[in-house]
């Protein structure tokens, strides 16, 4: 399901670009959880893991914030440590 159709307040053109990383973080778990090789070997799942190497996991987090602070603003905060932190264990430079 596309973000536009589920959620049509947050599809106009200032959010395009967090409806398009929230819609290939969609493709990407479809991807994961229906995974089907595409040949016989596991050399069929090539694509899936470059898919998952490739993707910017660190834009799609941000897009997700916005997303969700648009419908319940302030649902998702800056940490007050003035550290920027993911899931408390990478620290971002």
């Amino acid at each position: 399901m596309r973000v536009k159709l589920a959620c049509p307040d947050f599809k106009q053109a200032k959010n395009k670009k967090y409806n398009k990383s929230i819609d290939k973080l969609i493709q990407l778990r479809n991807d994961i959880v229906h995974l089907k090789p595409v040949e016989k070997t596991n050399s069929g799942y090539k694509g899936i893991y470059r898919d998952l190497l490739d993707f910017d996991f660190q834009k799609t987090i941000l897009a997700v914030k916005i997303f969700m602070n648009f419908y319940e603003n302030n649902l998702i905060e800056e940490c007050q440590c003035g550290k920027n932190l993911f899931y408390d264990t990478i620290e971002n430079k």
